[in-house]
């Protein structure tokens, strides 16, 4: 988002993502710890946009961009290593009845662990940027 701003402004930021331009402002100055859900999809719709990927063409001849994965973030909000747990509990849960388990279950339990990875594999974790200190003598 910073490098966003920096190229363009902040009102054409807020235009881009849907995100007020005060919460993308305190988002960029390292004020706001953890974003609101609807912030990050926004600010995750200009990433992909601006990136060129995982992008389709929608029925009425649009593109947009694909968000299964950035779905999972606000489902497991532990990380990765809470989704797998949860995604590996659910199936040993199951497991306990397999004749109830559909035969697609192994298959679909791949897939889920595939996706999460695929959400994961290139994370960056968020730095907060340091505060800047008045001049020396300053008291705060």
């Amino acid at each position: 988002m910073k490098e966003f701003v920096d190229r363009t402004s902040l009102r054409i930021a807020e235009a881009a993502t849907g995100v007020g331009h005060e919460a993308i402002r305190k988002f960029v100055e390292g004020e706001t710890e953890t974003p609101h859900p609807r912030s990050v999809k926004g600010f995750t719709a200009l990433y992909w946009r601006e990136r060129g990927l995982v992008f389709v063409a929608e029925a009425g001849g649009t593109e947009a961009p694909v968000f299964w994965a950035s779905d999972l973030r606000a489902i497991y909000p532990g990380g990765k290593r809470q989704a797998e747990a949860d995604i590996r509990a659910i199936f040993e849960l199951a497991e306990r009845h397999p004749e109830a388990l559909p035969g697609t279950a192994g298959a679909m339990k791949r897939w889920w662990l595939r996706l999460v990875e695929a959400e994961y594999r290139n994370e960056m974790p968020y730095r907060k940027p340091r505060r800047r200190r008045g001049p020396p003598g300053e008291s705060e």
